[in-house]
């Protein structure tokens, strides 16, 4: 699944050069995890433990500094909320989506 997001995003895995997971075995597992999976394909991306955190902070103190997008961030996180708390929403959402190009029927990703 990180290939394919990084993929979606027109990111080569080929130029990366680092990965970085919290401390949760199902991310950062030696043997039979995303981090090994990750550094059997791709040998010189280098796995940083716990480094998602720092990143995480400085994104944030980042994004929070520019309005257009902290408040963009903003308003997606409010839409999905109301998306998954409200099942009239979700059924105005996959008509909506269902109308026009392409046939999305959920926010999530993976999912139809």
């Amino acid at each position: 699944m990180v290939e394919d997001a990084l993929t979606r995003f027109g990111w080569s895995v080929d130029v990366q050069r680092a990965q970085t997971y919290d401390a949760a075995s199902n991310m950062a597992g030696a043997y039979r995890r995303c981090h090994a999976i990750i550094s059997s394909r791709h040998p010189l991306i280098l796995w940083l433990h716990c480094g998602t955190h720092c990143a995480n902070l400085v994104v944030q103190s980042a994004a929070s500094s520019i309005a257009q997008l902290r408040d963009t961030t903003a308003c997606v996180h409010e839409l999905g909320l109301l998306y998954g708390r409200s099942s009239k929403y979700r059924a105005v959402f996959r008509a909506g989506a269902t109308s026009g190009e392409g046939s999305f029927t959920t926010l999530k990703p993976g999912e139809k």
